[in-house]
């Protein structure tokens, strides 16, 4: 797994992934994304269209940095391709706690 991770603007940051995600990659990834909340990003995207397979941890850290940055007022959206992770990150985003982009191009 590959993480990406830079900055737009003073309050977005874009975090793209590639590769295999597994549980050993899972907390490497969970430390990226606490680090960017933590640096007081506002606006997180995570962009997934270059996840070749992963297992449900992703889901539990998406679901779970939605819910921190939505305590903190900010937001978090997940590019992903119209495919079998996108309609697994669609369905949990349902929950109100981050936005799917499915094939919205790249992350801007």
């Amino acid at each position: 797994m590959t993480i990406k991770e830079r900055s737009l603007d003073a309050l977005t940051t874009v975090v793209e992934l590639e590769g295999e995600l597994d549980l050993y990659a899972a907390a490497e990834l969970n430390a990226s994304l606490t680090h960017a909340v933590d640096e007081q990003c506002r606006r997180l995207v995570v962009d997934v269209r270059g996840v070749t397979r992963l297992d449900f941890s992703l889901i539990a850290i998406i679901v779970q940095t939605g819910r921190v940055l939505g305590q903190r007022h900010g937001t978090l959206e997940v590019v992903c391709h119209d495919d079998e992770i996108g309609r697994l990150m669609a369905a949990a985003g349902e929950r109100g706690r981050f936005e799917v982009t499915l094939d919205g191009g790249p992350a801007s």
